[in-house]
């Protein structure tokens, strides 16, 4: 039997696409569960620890606080970081006038310096931090921990919430502002 060449050109145009198209679908299995999911992710996988601290009453003085210091670009970065996260309570206990005074534009490093004191630069769940005697910070000290009757500390700080996982980090609460050791010998607060 005899076919015309135009007739097997144009078969060629439109069988080939069909058939790349069919083999390209060979491998899915149709079942969702079975699909590729690295572009589906969880609200705490896809927020900063920055996003988090800013959407949770919980951290108003915090936000305001890394807003005033800049730390809230680095905790908004890659990391990975464990912030150790001090409530507004946390800082309502401290002596009166403490955090306008250290809101001051001149007290910026002085701020700075306390923030990077609850930061490290690994992330670290609290089931880590239970096994370690301390922790060091970005500040550049230690913070030593401590693991007693199921209660986390940290420094003088109790963790209240633990492990809020975030994209580039976790965050633990802790219900007491913590203070740097190079700030033993300063008689002011933190």
């Amino acid at each position: 039997m005899y076919t015309p060449c135009w007739f097997r050109s144009l078969a060629a145009i439109l069988v080939v696409p069909f058939l790349a198209f069919a083999i390209a679908g060979c491998g899915e299995s149709g079942d969702p569960a079975q699909e590729d999911n690295s572009t589906a992710v969880t609200l705490s996988d896809s927020s900063s620890l920055a996003s988090v601290i800013e959407t949770d009453d919980r951290f108003t003085t915090l936000q305001t606080a890394l807003d005033s210091s800049g730390l809230d670009s680095t905790l908004a970065s890659a990391g990975p970081y464990t912030l150790f996260a001090p409530t507004n309570a946390a800082f309502d206990r401290l002596p009166e006038g403490t955090v306008p005074d250290l809101l001051d534009r001149e007290n910026r490093d002085r701020l700075r310096m306390i923030l990077t004191h609850h930061v490290v630069q690994q992330k670290l769940m609290s089931e880590d931090v239970s096994g370690m005697a301390f922790v060091n910070t970005m500040e550049g000290s230690s913070v030593p921990v401590s693991a007693d009757d199921g209660t986390l500390r940290v420094g003088s700080a109790t963790v209240l919430d633990a492990d809020i996982v975030t994209g580039n980090g976790v965050i633990h609460v802790i219900d007491s502002v913590l203070r740097p050791p190079v700030m033993d010998n300063d008689s002011t607060e933190p």
